[in-house]
């Protein structure tokens, strides 16, 4: 029953900046292999859809700085 969750309040979570008065080289960094970050997009569209998924992808994918990298994987509709 969802009625009975605890409400979760998160006093000025939203309004602080978590980078505010923080160098870039003292950031807090994702641990990845020295080359950036690299994420899994899964296609499940119909595919009339996977040319303009495609489009987006490479657009997305090799934008500047390039510290993502993506791939791709296709998976069957469900409808």
């Amino acid at each position: 029953d969802t009625n009975n969750l605890p409400v979760i309040v998160f006093p000025d979570f939203f309004d602080r900046d978590p980078f505010e008065a923080v160098a870039a080289e003292d950031a807090s960094r994702w641990a990845n292999n020295g080359n950036g970050l690299t994420l899994e997009v899964v296609n499940c569209l119909d595919p009339l859809w996977h040319p303009f998924f495609d489009q987006s992808i490479m657009e997305w994918d090799t934008g500047y700085p390039d510290t993502l990298t993506l791939v791709t994987s296709v998976r069957e509709p469900n409808f």
